[in-house]
């Protein structure tokens, strides 16, 4: 097995061990990454000398016995809203194709913090809003998408590019890219994970979170970014805690709400039949199972467009206005409605459900 195959709990346990070094796990993923950068295309932005750089330091302090934690030494990558100090920032767009923040975001930041390896900027949507990855193939069958708005990131976590990543997500984005590339993707508790530093879709929406290979990785990246931020006033303060206890062994006590209504009433058999399958699986392992109905489900998707759009269309308005002619003539058109808060049928149609 390569470095780049582990998961991120295993590479982990193999630099703790000393078994594995940062700079051998960085340089494998970094091999990974340009083999299949051609026909994956996950990264907007790699960064391979700066990752080295950041390797080096992580194997310098673990060797020194000072070892920050799970994430120590570990390639991560983030999708191309986030802001990196030094490292172009553009979400996708031509409006912001010469933009280099001066500081990290808070999401960023926190996977520096825990030690990780940042190796580049994943593609996105343009400014997150779709539920495609333009640029980006779907690693298990380059003829089909890869899901989106984060599709980079769920990409380069299946293609080996990254062992773990960051998305966001306002309806969809995390999860859909991390369902269609066979990874972990987790939508958080809103105001778990801080969002300043992150271009906004809507900021009444939006959530940060982790994509992963496993539950377990998705734990640790979220212990890791979780926290109250003075910047973020919506950021919740809550106790740390170990979100992997329990996993895959014991789940006694552990209620799990089941919907009865929306989720499976239009569904793919092998689909629902692995969710079902899931569902036993933690029964068999303890969790109680609760039956939930989801009250005015039907509306969701309403309510979310009413918020969604909107707010999208007030933080572009004057880029907009000025320079209508870099934006993806998808996005405009939403942004161009949303000025008018209203959502024709007609342009519904034509984009589709952009989230």
């Amino acid at each position: 097995m390569h470095p780049y195959q582990l998961t991120l709990a295993d590479a982990s346990r193999a630099i703790a061990a000393k078994e594995l070094s940062p700079i051998e796990l960085t340089e494998s993923v970094l091999a990974r990454a340009a083999h299949v950068e051609e026909d994956v295309s996950a990264f907007a932005t790699l960064t391979p000398e700066a990752a080295l750089r950041a390797a080096a330091r992580a194997q310098a302090e673990i060797a020194a016995g000072s070892h920050r934690g799970p994430l120590h030494g570990i390639p991560a990558a983030v999708k191309d809203i986030f802001d990196t100090a030094g490292t172009r920032t553009a979400a996708g767009s031509r409006v912001h194709a010469n933009r280099i923040p001066d500081a990290d975001s808070a999401v960023v930041a926190a996977l520096k913090e825990a030690g990780a390896v940042p190796v580049g900027k994943t593609h996105t949507h343009e400014f997150a809003y779709g539920t495609i990855t333009p640029a980006t193939h779907n690693p298990w069958a380059t003829d089909r998408v890869a899901g989106g708005s984060s599709g980079g990131s769920a990409a380069a976590v299946a293609s080996g590019g990254a062992t773990a990543a960051i998305g966001g997500d306002t309806g969809g984005s995390i999860r859909i890219p991390a369902a269609l590339c066979g990874a972990v993707g987790l939508k958080p508790t809103h105001g778990l994970v801080p969002r300043h530093g992150a271009i906004p879709l809507s900021w009444t929406l939006d959530h940060v979170g982790p994509i992963t290979r496993t539950v377990e990785d998705a734990a640790l990246v979220l212990d890791a970014v979780a926290g109250h931020d003075l910047r973020d006033p919506t950021t919740l303060r809550v106790p740390v805690e170990d979100r992997t206890r329990g996993i895959g062994t014991n789940l006694t006590g552990l209620r799990i709400g089941v919907p009865g209504n929306y989720f499976f009433d239009r569904i793919e058999p092998d689909v629902e039949q692995a969710v079902r399958s899931a569902v036993e699986t933690l029964a068999g392992l303890g969790a109680e199972l609760v039956g939930v109905e989801i009250p005015l489900a039907e509306s969701v998707h309403a309510a979310q467009w009413g918020i969604m759009v909107p707010e999208a269309a007030a933080y572009h308005q004057d880029t907009l206005w000025r320079s209508p002619e870099y934006y993806g003539p998808d996005v405009r058109v939403l942004l161009e409605a949303g000025g008018n808060s209203y959502l024709p049928p007609s342009i519904c149609a034509r984009s589709g459900c952009a989230l």
